[in-house]
């Protein structure tokens, strides 16, 4: 039984593993996993905030899916740019799975989207955020010389730490979802354009 394709245009690969494929037919999967991933990415990263639309909380009054939509309102609605209001929804999306390194997590799913400005305060926004809590261990004060460091704090600050309010506004996801997909649709092409993969194009086919 095969998985369906995405579109009508693709073509299944015929060999029955990679390392039997020929060089011709890798360049061909290779460019349909160009067109895949830019038209899936958005995709696939709001199925997982939405899987936790339902979840309990250990003790906040919102969920960490009401955490980002509430974030994503708060920097909508102070006129931030597209690409900070889709960070900002996202920059929990790993939190559930992967609390100590969400951050990074985060980082790392949205990097061919973000600037490095974004990437970095997606990596150590959590670090960051420890200066204002109880337990801060101080960690952050070695990163106060980088230049995003200034952002990072403005957006934990203002927006991370006080989206947590059951009484502020929390718009649905429905709202933000155009302005994802218009980021990665304008980020993915040049992105993906050389992909990455398990084998070099060019070997030698084997079997």
């Amino acid at each position: 039984m095969s998985a369906p394709l995405l579109r009508p245009d693709f073509h299944f690969m015929s060999a029955p593993s990679l390392e039997s494929i020929t060089p011709d037919e890798w360049r061909l999967i290779q460019g349909q996993r160009v067109t895949f991933h830019r038209e899936l990415a958005a995709e696939q990263l709001l199925a997982m905030l939405k899987a936790g639309a339902e979840l309990p909380t250990y003790g906040y009054r919102l969920n960490n899916f009401q955490h980002c939509l509430q974030t994503a309102t708060m920097m909508a609605r102070a006129g931030y740019d597209e690409e900070d209001v889709v960070v900002g929804l996202l920059h929990d999306v790993a939190f559930v799975v992967a609390p100590d390194q969400h951050g990074a997590a985060a980082a790392q799913l949205l990097k061919q989207v973000t600037s490095e400005r974004n990437h970095w305060m997606l990596e150590n926004h959590a670090l960051v955020g420890e200066r204002f809590l109880p337990g801060d261990r101080g960690a952050w004060r070695e990163l106060r010389h980088h230049e995003h460091f200034a952002w990072t704090e403005e957006f934990v600050e203002r927006f991370d730490l006080r989206a947590i309010d059951p009484l502020e506004p929390i718009a649905p996801l429905e709202e933000f979802e155009p302005t994802v997909d218009k980021v990665f649709a304008s980020r993915l092409g040049e992105g993906l354009a050389q992909p990455s993969g398990l084998l070099d194009p060019d070997k030698e086919a084997t079997g």
